[in-house]
C-alpha cells in the first residue's frame, strides 16, 4: 500500500537535535482515502546522499513513514 503512495516534498528544514545536525523534510501525500501531511527527520548526511535525485528523496520519505507508521511487536 506505502508504494501506490504519491508523496510530495514541501519543505526541508535544517535543524539540530542533541546537537547533531538534522533535516525535517515536510511532506504531503495522499492514496485512495488516505491523506497525509507531516515530516520525518534524517541525518544531514543521509540528505545530502539522496538529495539529488527526486525519487531518491521520496524513496527516503516513504521508507521513513513506512517505519513510523509499522506497528511495533508486542
Amino acid at each position: 500500500m506505502m508504494e501506490k503512495l504519491k508523496i510530495a516534498v514541501s519543505n526541508i528544514r535544517f535543524t539540530e537535535q542533541e546537537e547533531e545536525p538534522m533535516v525535517q523534510i515536510h511532506f504531503n501525500t495522499m492514496g485512495g482515502q488516505i491523506n497525509i501531511n507531516g515530516h520525518v527527520v534524517v541525518t544531514q548526511a543521509d540528505f545530502f546522499t539522496n538529495s539529488g535525485s527526486t525519487e531518491a528523496m521520496t524513496e527516503m520519505v516513504r521508507v521513513e513513514l513506512t517505519e513510523l507508521l509499522t506497528p511495533m511487536p508486542s
